[in-house]
């Protein structure tokens, strides 16, 4: 499976760099494959526990728990940066564990999840130390091809990340005749995300802004394994430095030693809630749970529905110069199609029903005028429909929230905790424009307690990089009892330490007018 991914990728990225077509001369071909080898010995070297890390370990489990057709879905999947897609992966392997284990299958498959390693335990493994120094190596064997790792690895990126979505995206409108009607819809709805934000997606990529984002999410055990490495050399390279510099360093490092340890004693002597998206995970006591979805079918069919609407924004406005063109009357085809799935409730029907008859006539308008949008109009539509669509989102919410507290009260009993604990922490992984009275924050400020809500920490848009999530959790904590040490105040490190009340009468001196 690694390969199949690695030599796709580089034949299609050579291609691009020699400014070829699809069509691929037979030398670069060659160079693609040969490429791909040299890959593959470095990844064949890796030691067997890399492989029990997330992403990897989703392979295992794709090849020995999941039939073919779950495969062909959930390999695009595994390291894709989309919390949706994440979320989907998580039940396609959960769904082929259960049938697993209802048919009587492999045992391994209903432990697999005992067997993940965290990346930042792996760092004091000597095998993983000598793969991280390969690491450094591999970047002057590719350098015969004329393209230096990072544009190897950019690139790689980059195309594969081009690949996959064109594979999926193409899977996806191909396999619509066997989607639900509600699906076809929500499905379109994803394309036509993914269009409006391609252009900022593309020039975010050409400026390198976001490379390492994607690499550390791409090769997250990679990260940590250079991270490793790079703390090593600095540390050897002390004599180079000043003696302040030398202290200073020490302090770095014995810094990023005490997060790490302040995670470790948080999950093994009390209790961390996370969670990721549609996904909520406990570690208590050193044992990490199962991850559970919180969001039931009801809550998708209602955000679906919710989507129709933005969807046919999209649609008119990405293709305002071409509106009768296929995907438009595609759409137009899938909406007429639509059947409303039974776990809607008859208080959201009239809303739904509303939602779609106002859709059906703008869409309808708009190709029989066969000409440019009326922005007037499109702007009006939308605002119709804000009553309606929160009644959808306030069903949906209610539907998550209602799981979710299911989950978390089946946790009390199975594993006797108190959410009134102190030594309860809530680590949030969401979205950056939902950070203000997001819904999962106000839950758990509820649940643990005015006196508790600084034991709730969010962060924003981590979705694939757990492991970085998890560093600035450990690093907000140890702040505070650093500020509590020395400043009697445990916010104190959570403001700009240099922001004193001197510093804001300097500069209440210096901007007198």
């Amino acid at each position: 499976m690694h390969r199949i991914l690695i030599i796709l990728s580089y034949v299609i990225f050579l291609s691009s760099v020699n400014g070829a077509s699809v069509q691929l001369a037979t030398s670069i071909d060659s160079d693609a494959i040969e490429l791909a080898d040299l890959m593959g010995k470095f990844w064949s070297s890796k030691p067997a526990e890399i492989s029990k890390t997330e992403p990897f370990i989703y392979c295992k489990v794709l090849e020995t728990c999941c039939k073919e057709e779950n495969r062909e879905e959930a390999v695009p999947l595994v390291f894709s940066g989309l919390l949706d897609d994440k979320n989907r992966l998580l039940e396609i392997v959960g769904s082929c564990v259960n049938s697993t284990e209802q048919n009587g299958g492999n045992k391994w498959c209903d432990t697999y999840s005992q067997e993940i390693i965290l990346p930042w335990d792996l760092r004091s493994n000597f095998q993983i130390e000598q793969f991280g120094q390969l690491l450094v190596k591999f970047d002057k064997k590719i350098s015969i091809f004329e393209v230096g790792a990072e544009r190897i690895l950019i690139g790689l990126i980059v195309v594969g990340a081009a690949v996959a979505t064109s594979y999926v995206d193409q899977q996806e409108r191909a396999a619509l005749p066997d989607l639900t009607s509600i699906e076809k819809l929500n499905q379109e709805f994803r394309h036509q995300y993914k269009q409006a934000t391609e252009t900022f997606w593309r020039s975010q990529i050409e400026n390198g802004s976001v490379i390492m984002r994607i690499l550390i999410g791409l090769i997250v055990v990679c990260a940590a394994v250079a991270t490793n490495y790079v703390d090593q050399q600095e540390r050897a390279a002390l004599p180079d430095l000043t003696s302040i510099e030398k202290l200073n360093q020490e302090f770095r490092h014995q810094y990023k030693q005490a997060t790490e340890t302040s995670w470790r004693s948080q999950i093994e002597n009390g209790s961390v809630i996370m969670v990721n998206g549609n996904s909520i995970t406990l570690f208590h006591k050193g044992v990490p749970s199962s991850s559970s979805q919180t969001s039931p079918a009801v809550y998708h069919h209602l955000k679906s529905i919710a989507h129709i609407p933005m969807t046919i924004r999209f649609l008119l406005i990405n293709n305002s110069s071409t509106l009768m063109n296929n995907t438009l009357k595609q759409y137009w085809q899938n909406l007429n199609n639509l059947q409303i799935p039974e776990s809607i409730q008859s208080k959201e029907k009239a809303s739904v029903d509303h939602i779609i008859s106002e859709s059906q006539k703008l869409l309808r308008k708009e190709m029989d005028k066969k000409g440019s949008i009326d922005r007037k109009m499109l702007n009006n539509f939308c605002q119709s429909l804000t009553h309606d669509l929160t009644i959808l989102l306030d069903a949906a919410a209610i539907a998550q929230l209602n799981k979710m507290h299911e989950i978390i009260q089946d946790w009390m009993r199975e594993y006797n905790f108190d959410p009134k604990d102190p030594s309860l922490k809530v680590l949030i992984i969401g979205p950056r424009a939902a950070r203000e009275k997001n819904l999962h924050t106000t839950y758990f400020e509820r649940l643990l307690g005015d006196e508790r809500t600084r034991n709730i920490l969010y962060i924003e848009e981590l979705f694939r990089d757990e492991e970085k999530a998890r560093s600035i959790f450990s690093s907000w904590f140890l702040d505070r009892e650093l500020g509590d040490s020395f400043f009697n105040d445990k916010d104190r490190m959570h403001r700009d330490l240099l922001m004193t009340e001197s510093a804001q009468k300097h500069i209440n001196q210096l901007t007198i007018s």
